[in-house]
């Protein structure tokens, strides 16, 4: 189950760093991160 939880743990971070730019290029989404 560790590795399972580690491996959700990496997507939410590639997710995230993936997002930040959207957001960017997305104005009338706001969402904090």
């Amino acid at each position: 189950m560790v590795i399972l939880m580690g491996f959700v743990m990496l997507i939410d971070g590639i997710v995230t760093l993936v997002e930040k730019p959207l957001l960017v290029w997305k104005p009338g989404e706001t969402r904090t991160v």
